[in-house]
């Protein structure tokens, strides 16, 4: 049984499972997928053709089982979603994610602590998105906070192909919002926030702060979305040169920015354990100096944002050094198999945002561009480096156009 067609047919199953629920077309995916599994797969007969049919089959199941969640939840009855809205309440709760800074407001996540005051006053859950006019400075994650506001359905403008702004923050678990006309409305509550992550959002928050200070802008800007991934300060004309430019990803935190770290990581790990003779002889220094890299670049990721190109770049990283540990030659197509997977299970609804889909399938364009035009190994020298490189930014352009 090969390794690589059987993540290709269980990734696969899993992102046509996601894909197709929303759709209600999940059963027609069944058959689809079972079919082609079958179809594709029956010659190899090193696996008999309902074997790929079942695999193919389970993996659609647990995709639309999965992605069921998003577009049916069951809300438990203190849920903001179950209120008849638009509703004028008293709002409290914790900031559940970094805050969104754009050029004329700032959004906050809120995860809903508690509705109305006084003997009004009433447990709630779910999240809400607060939508603040103006910079609202000073909020971040894990602060608590208490408003006036009116909560709100989310609705879609029915423009022919508009964007299904509805469904996009379903998939975030989003089903209220709220406005506020000024932060000055927002009344900070104590907070005792001293988780992992709330660390590192204070971390990240304290790092961009100081790389705002010390570089001004547009270079400051830029610097944080290159460290940290915070691209809110990013000024709308910089950005729109970067996208005429085609070179609006190196905002992103991806692939190169990992890789770095994982490179320098694992540098500075074999450096420091070369020094010790004790260590050469008792281990196997690479090997260690790999594993321990995957500490920075766990941090790094922790730091950057969770975006979706940082965290396929942080398991294809984990994927290619497991690979190395047990011997085995790290193939790019299974990293990028499995890190589609892993999101796709981990967040239900990811196939269907448009970074998740421009993230895979730029580096699926490069990989398969660099297979097909590429210097073959063991070609080498400065001009078959040179033609791999040049052959980047095109693979990816076709890929995504």
């Amino acid at each position: 049984m090969e390794v690589r067609a059987v993540l290709g047919v269980a990734t696969a199953g899993v992102l046509a499972g996601e894909l197709a629920a929303p759709a209600r077309s999940a059963p027609l995916l069944f058959v689809l997928a079972g079919a082609l599994a079958a179809l594709w797969l029956a010659g190899r007969r090193r696996w008999r053709p309902a074997a790929w049919s079942a695999l193919a089959l389970a993996a659609v199941a647990l995709g639309a089982q999965r992605m069921s969640g998003v577009v049916a939840p069951i809300f438990p009855p203190e849920h903001v979603a179950r209120l008849t809205r638009p509703l004028q309440t008293t709002l409290e709760g914790r900031v559940a994610a970094a805050p969104e800074r754009r050029d004329r407001r700032t959004v906050l996540l809120v995860e809903a602590e508690a509705l109305g005051r006084g003997t009004a006053r009433r447990q709630a859950s779910g999240l809400v998105r607060v939508a603040v006019r103006g910079q609202a400075r000073g909020w971040r994650y894990g602060d608590r906070l208490r408003v006036d506001t009116i909560l709100r359905t989310p609705r879609n403008f029915e423009n022919p192909g508009r964007f299904d702004y509805v469904a996009h923050l379903a998939r975030r678990g989003v089903h209220v919002t709220a406005f506020v006309w000024s932060d000055e409305a927002l009344e900070r509550l104590p907070s005792c926030g001293d988780g992992v992550r709330d660390r590192l959002e204070r971390w990240r928050a304290r790092l961009a702060a100081a790389i705002g200070a010390a570089v001004a802008a547009p270079a400051g800007p830029v610097l944080q979305a290159l460290i940290v991934g915070e691209e809110g300060e990013v000024d709308a004309e910089l950005r729109d040169a970067f996208s005429r430019a085609g070179v609006i990803h190196i905002l992103s935190i991806s692939g190169l920015h990992v890789g770095l770290v994982a490179a320098a990581g694992f540098a500075v790990f074999r450096w420091l354990m070369s020094r010790s003779e004790w260590l050469v002889l008792a281990v196997d220094v690479e090997r260690v100096a790999a594993l321990a890299s995957l500490g920075p670049v766990a941090l790094y990721t922790g730091l950057a944002g969770l975006g979706v190109a940082t965290l396929r770049s942080t398991i294809m990283v984990v994927v290619a050094v497991l690979a190395a540990l047990a011997g085995r030659r790290a193939d790019v197509l299974r990293s990028l198999a499995v890190a589609a997977a892993v999101l796709a299970l981990a967040w239900p609804g990811a196939p269907l945002e448009i970074s998740f889909q421009l993230s895979f399938v730029s580096v699926l364009a490069i990989v398969l561009g660099a297979r097909r035009f590429g210097p073959q190994p063991p070609g080498g020298g400065w001009r078959a480096r040179l033609r791999a490189a040049a052959l980047v930014s095109p693979s990816a352009l076709a890929g995504t156009a």
